[in-house]
């Protein structure tokens, strides 16, 4: 039987350029420097604008760094799990074609028989993970050589290839998870681009 290749994750959203929230963030500063000295103006409530105005620049400023710092946060993430789906998804793609090879033949090979068991474990811990025995990650002999024959590497700072990124089920709900996440993030960020933009027209 074929496995059930997992859906394509939905599409990316365009990325702000951060370049122009730097610049932004360059003429609000200019603009908070440019204002008055309180004790240069004639009036408390020449004043009270004075600080209200430095204020805003302030606030709008601090907004505007930490929404771009979440998209920042969120995007190495996204681009990971991006990534390896798409690693998970040839190897299910070529496990698959080997899988339908063996089952033609497994009605009169017993080794092809055999083969076929073993392919079949191999697509399902590539779907679901494999099992962990005394903290290790357990596959078959043709999963572990598949990821060697492509130089997949575990993450730095894990020990096991599916430690931090799951198998295909799971990295594509995280992968939908990030989607949604980044998308929050960067409604803030024009959001707050908008409103930076305003206060230095």
């Amino acid at each position: 039987m074929t496995p059930q290749t997992e859906p394509t994750p939905i599409a990316e959203p365009v990325p702000i350029d951060l370049a122009q929230v730097a610049t932004v963030l360059e003429a609000l500063q200019r603009k908070h420097d440019a204002l008055p000295l309180d004790e240069d103006l004639a009036t408390p409530k020449a004043i009270e604008a004075n600080y209200v105005r430095r204020s805003l620049l302030r606030d709008t400023g601090s907004r505007l760094r930490m929404d771009a710092q979440r998209v920042r946060e969120v995007e190495p993430t996204l681009v990971m799990l991006r990534d390896w789906i798409s690693t998970l998804e040839s190897c299910q793609r070529d496990l698959t074609a080997q899988l339908v090879k063996a089952e033609t033949e497994a009605t009169h090979s017993l080794r092809a028989e055999r083969l076929t068991t073993r392919l079949r474990q191999s697509l399902t811990d590539v779907s679901n993970g494999p099992d962990l025995v005394h903290g290790g990650e357990f596959m078959t002999d043709i999963l572990q050589q598949w990821f060697a024959t492509y130089h997949v590497t575990p993450l730095p700072g894990e020990t096991g290839i599916f430690a931090g990124r799951g198998g295909l089920h799971s990295a594509t709900a995280r992968h939908a998870d990030c989607l949604r996440l980044l998308a929050l993030a960067q409604a803030d960020l024009e959001r707050s681009l908008h409103a930076a933009q305003q206060l230095i027209a």
